[in-house]
């Protein structure tokens, strides 16, 4: 399985960054290798990047190790996220026009410019509304300046709580919520909702 494509995890954690490989078969996963990288103090601090330069310096040993053929999803901090929820409009929009809409609506309700923004956004499972994420463009393109000096490829760069919700389909049928918690956070997901919040360790 050696020429097919690396897919990598790669999650940035205050203290360590922690990454796994796959590659995908017929019908399963197939474990290829994991990494957990201690990160000085102060090279990430509340989910947002401090030091780049450092970070850079620290996983660039690690990004020679990678294959050529490689995908990297990368996790954004939840923490870093804004989640808003919006009736959608009585007007009947196309997919460009749409997208205009929530931009707008998104900068307007957190009184920001729409280019210093990032969004996603999904229909509402249970109501006419649409579930619309944002970051700050700056933080993502520190990311994406991280991965050009570390010659990595990124194919998606995702809330690092949403991916919980990949898990919820194997838990039993009477539990509805999955969590994650390490030093810092705790990261919870629903079938509908997910986020994060501060404080972790062993209390």
């Amino acid at each position: 399985m050696a020429f097919k494509i690396w897919q990598i995890g790669l999650h940035l954690q205050q203290q360590e960054a922690v990454a796994v490989a796959i590659v995908r078969g017929a019908k399963e996963c197939f474990l290829q290798r994991w990494w957990r990288l201690p990160l000085e103090n102060d090279i990430i601090k509340d989910g947002r990047i401090v030091d780049a330069q450092q970070l850079a310096k620290t996983l660039l040993p690690w990004s020679r190790e990678l294959p050529q053929r490689h995908h990297i999803m990368l996790a954004f901090p939840a923490s870093r996220t804004l989640q808003r929820s919006f009736p959608r409009p009585s007007m009947s929009l196309d997919e460009r026009e749409q997208t205009a809409w929530l931009s707008g609506t998104m900068a307007r309700e957190l009184d920001m410019d729409p280019d210093s923004l990032r969004f996603d956004y999904s229909e509402d499972s249970l109501s006419p509304a649409y579930n619309v994420t944002a970051a700050q463009s700056k933080e993502l393109a520190t990311l994406l300046t991280l991965a050009e000096r570390l010659r990595v490829h990124v194919s998606a760069i995702t809330p690092d709580a949403s991916a919980l919700q990949r898990f919820l389909p194997f838990l039993p049928s009477h539990q509805q919520c999955l969590a994650w918690r390490d030093n810092e956070q705790w990261l919870w997901a629903t079938r509908y909702r997910w986020g994060a919040q501060t404080g972790g360790g062993d209390d």
